[in-house]
């Protein structure tokens, strides 16, 4: 009978702990989505917007000089290996 009780205890411990967890995580994704449609609803806030979309484009563009460069280095590399192959004998 004790046994029972205490597995049964288990049992509704987790399950209630889980449900707390559950509603926490909810929770915060409803106060994220309440302050971020304010920020959209507000027409004044043009200048906050246009600002974080100049520094997206500067990093997007920093990125993709790094990848150019790495993509330029592999294909170096690929010509290399293949030239070799071409010419085993120079």
């Amino acid at each position: 009978m004790e046994t029972e009780i205490l597995k049964y205890g288990w049992l509704i411990i987790l399950t209630l702990s889980q449900v707390i967890l559950f509603w926490v995580k909810n929770s915060g994704k409803k106060n994220n989505k309440k302050e971020e449609k304010e920020i959209k609803d507000n027409p004044g806030n043009y200048e906050g917007r246009i600002s974080s979309l100049e520094t997206a484009q500067e990093k997007l563009e920093e990125n993709n000089d790094k990848d150019h460069e790495l993509i330029r280095k592999d294909i170096r590399k690929i010509f290399n290996l293949l030239n070799g192959v071409r010419h085993p004998g120079k």
